[in-house]
């Protein structure tokens, strides 16, 4: 049985015509597809539909060739293991207990449910940790727990709400291997964040989202070649906007694709970086524009959100 996901002109719309999601549509299976943008993007509201928890205003959603919100809904939830940023955990309650409690509430028995619970806490590094209360848990180990939690009913689609915000790095690299082991099982991962190199690190696709919309989709590699096939020249100044916009006038720099500035930042897209790189600090100097950094870098998925749709991953508003 091939375990996809079908979203078809998915879209959300709160009181005060708000639009969170806007006509979204694709198709996943087998994989880890990661959903990247800021907060506010509409990214968490998109996997709050697809788990089943938030209906859409428009459109549909198919798990295993079964309408989510259809008569056959319950079925089709089975499929499906949700981790949210806000797991209901009962703090006073041990890692254990709170699995066994997710495991029943699932439709497991007793016994299946303590002998699930004590599997995921083996799998996801918890078993020392299963006997405390969860209130003693540090974040890496609820996010852990969490990603325990959605794979109670053994599902084959889990969706994972920003699984790693927060995290140390090494409970981030942790946190990924348990993530890339479910692909290797077999399972559809759709999971949202608005790392960079979460999405570089994990992805088998990425799908840009931006105000609600999704605005791009593709492999890591085929998202590099289509928006940002060359090097990128990194500076930092004190001033940038004259400068880079005498640049665009002017002309004067053969190989470089583009620019663009943000604050004192400026990203040269460049086809022989290391050629190019000295003839701007010189026009720099002559500008009297203070240099604080300048390197030379190879295109990260952050480079290609900024070149999509104009902004960054800092942070789009309130809305999901």
């Amino acid at each position: 049985m091939q375990f996809s996901v079908e979203v078809e002109n998915v879209g959300k719309r709160y009181d005060g015509d708000v639009e969170a999601v806007k006509n979204v549509s694709f198709t996943a299976d087998r994989g880890i597809h990661v959903f990247l943008g800021p907060n506010g993007s509409g990214k968490s509201t998109l996997l709050s539909i697809i788990a089943g928890v938030l209906k859409p205003s428009t459109g549909r959603i198919m798990i295993c060739g079964v309408d989510l919100w259809g008569s056959g809904g319950l079925e089709a939830r089975r499929h499906i293991g949700y981790a949210p940023q806000d797991p209901p955990f009962r703090p006073l309650l041990t890692g254990y207990e709170n699995l066994i409690r997710q495991a029943l509430f699932r439709g497991l028995s007793l016994k299946e449910a303590r002998e699930r619970a004590r599997e995921l806490l083996d799998l996801t590094g918890l078993s020392e940790a299963g006997d405390r209360k969860v209130g003693e848990y540090s974040g890496g180990m609820k996010r852990r727990l969490t990603v325990a939690a959605a794979l109670i009913g053994n599902p084959n689609i889990i969706v994972l709400d920003e699984p790693s915000t927060g995290l140390d790095p090494t409970a981030r690299r942790d946190l990924w291997s348990i993530i890339a082991d479910l692909e290797r099982r077999g399972c559809t991962v759709l999971l949202a964040t608005h790392y960079a190199d979460e999405a570089e690190a994990l992805a088998s696709k990425v799908y840009i989202m931006h105000r609600g919309v999704m605005a791009a989709q593709g492999s890591t590699s085929e998202l590099k070649e289509k928006y940002t096939p060359t090097s990128v020249i990194l500076i930092k100044v004190k001033r940038g906007d004259g400068w880079a916009e005498k640049v665009k006038m002017e002309s004067k720099l053969p190989g470089v694709e583009d620019i663009t500035v943000e604050n004192q930042t400026i990203r040269v897209y460049a086809t022989k970086p290391n050629i190019m790189a000295p003839k701007i600090l010189e026009d720099l100097v002559g500008l009297n524009v203070e240099v604080k950094e300048m390197r030379i870098m190879e295109p990260t998925l952050e480079d290609v959100y900024f070149k999509v749709t104009g902004a960054t991953l800092g942070g789009e508003g309130d809305v999901g």
